[in-house]
């Protein structure tokens, strides 16, 4: 039996160049992992980071605010209650009142901020337009009255808040618009505002906000111009 050579090469280099095609996208797929795990990895660094930097905030805004006002007021009535005097008592009970409900108010608010309760009660559309309603910029909302997974809504309710604090302190914007929708099984929050533009997405804040979205499985994208205002725009993945 003979060898011939012209009829093998042909079948030798397309089965070499089947084998080195199919290694080269398995080492484009590992390279592709290998890179994903190391921005897992720098995005969950940077979200302990600013989890601890946000405990610390509380820590303070707790020792600062009611922490004080309380231990004052404590202090107040008993000095009052050793001294004896009726006048400084009844004084002293209206004064601890206002103090008390002053300090209500501050636990209120710090804890609004950890998670609102009207997010809990009454779902994303109503949480957002409780934030709307305390914002000194204008802003319209458009989300609609339906329920997410808990956890989805928070996700999409601190990228929404984040974006529009963002906006009011560095954009100066005259008017800010949210809008939610969740087509194909995506929740998709955007924010845009008329500001100055320019919005860097490295910086500390919107790279936060991307943190946070990249930790629920999703994505944020910005597109901004100097002087033509800015758009984050976060999808999430959404069972529904």
């Amino acid at each position: 039996m003979t060898f011939d050579r012209g009829r093998a090469q042909p079948g030798l280099v397309r089965a070499a160049a089947t084998a080195a095609t199919a290694e080269l996208d398995n080492a484009g797929l590992r390279a592709a992992v290998a890179l994903q795990l190391v921005e897992v990895r720098q995005s969950r660094t940077r979200i302990a980071a600013a989890q601890f930097a946000e405990r610390r905030t509380i820590e303070r805004n707790l020792h600062d605010g009611a922490q004080q006002r309380l231990l004052a007021l404590a202090l107040q009535l008993r000095a009052v209650q050793l001294g004896g005097d009726e006048a400084s008592l009844r004084q002293a009970i209206s004064t601890g009142i206002d103090q008390l409900q002053a300090a209500v108010v501050e636990l209120r608010e710090l804890a609004n901020g950890l998670h609102p309760a009207v997010l809990a009660d009454g779902g994303l559309a109503a949480a957002l337009d409780d934030v709307a309603a305390r914002t000194p910029v204008p802003i319209k909302i458009s989300a609609p009255d339906r329920r997410y997974p808990p956890d989805l809504e928070a996700a999409a309710w601190f990228i929404a808040c984040e974006a529009m604090a963002n906006a009011v302190k560095h954009a100066h914007p005259t008017t800010i618009a949210v809008d939610v929708s969740a087509p194909d099984g995506q929740l998709i929050v955007e924010v845009r505002d008329d500001g100055i533009g320019g919005a860097q997405p490295s910086g500390p804040g919107l790279r936060g906000i991307a943190d946070r979205a990249e930790a629920f499985g999703g994505s944020l994208t910005v597109h901004t111009d100097p002087g033509t205002g800015t758009t984050i725009r976060a999808e999430l993945p959404c069972e529904s």
